[in-house]
C-alpha cells in the first residue's frame, strides 16, 4: 500500500502544479493585452511612418504626377510629342509593373490613361487611334516583362524594354 500512495501523492502534486499554471495563463490572458514595450512601441511608430508615406505617394503624389503629364501632352503637340522620349518608358513601364499599388483600379486607369494620352501626342498616329496604340504598347511590354523574368521569383530584375 505505501507505493500506492507515494504514487498517489506525487500524481496529485503533478495536477496541482498544472492547475496553477492553467490559474495563471486564464489570468494572464483575463487582464488584457499586454503593455508594449518601449522598443516595440518605437518600431510601430516607424512602420506607421512608412505607411503613411507610401500612402502620399501612391494616394498622392504618383496620381498628380501622371496628371501632369497628361497635361503637357494636351497642352500643345509640340510639347507633347517632345515628352514622349522623357516619360514613355516609365509610363508604359508604370501600366505593366506587377507592383502590388498598382492593382489599385485608380492607378491602373490613371497610368492607362497617361499612356494613351502619350500615344496621341505621336506625329505620325491619328489621335483616334490612340487608345487602342496604348493598349497594343501595355500588351507588348507586358510580354515582354514576362518572358525577361529572372530565374528568381521574389526578383524585381524584369526588363522592361
Amino acid at each position: 500500500g505505501g507505493f500506492d500512495a507515494f504514487a498517489d501523492e506525487e500524481w496529485e502534486r503533478e495536477v496541482k502544479k498544472d492547475l496553477e499554471k492553467k490559474k495563471k495563463a486564464l489570468e494572464q490572458t483575463a487582464s488584457g493585452p499586454r503593455s508594449l514595450s518601449p522598443q516595440e512601441k518605437e518600431e510601430l511608430n516607424q512602420q506607421t511612418q512608412r505607411r503613411e508615406e507610401l500612402s502620399r505617394v501612391i494616394c498622392g503624389d504618383f496620381p498628380r504626377t501622371l496628371a501632369a503629364i497628361r497635361s503637357l501632352c494636351e497642352s500643345d503637340i509640340e510639347i507633347g510629342n517632345a515628352c514622349l522620349p522623357v516619360f514613355g518608358t516609365a509610363v508604359v513601364g508604370t501600366v505593366v509593373s506587377s507592383c502590388s499599388a498598382m492593382m489599385l483600379p485608380d492607378l491602373q486607369n490613371d497610368a492607362f490613361d497617361t499612356l494613351a494620352t502619350l500615344a496621341s501626342c505621336v506625329y505620325e498616329i491619328e489621335e483616334t487611334h490612340a487608345h487602342t496604340l496604348a493598349r497594343a504598347l501595355a500588351i507588348s511590354f507586358q510580354s515582354n516583362v514576362e518572358t525577361t523574368k529572372t530565374g528568381d521569383e521574389d526578383s524585381d530584375n524584369k526588363k522592361v524594354l
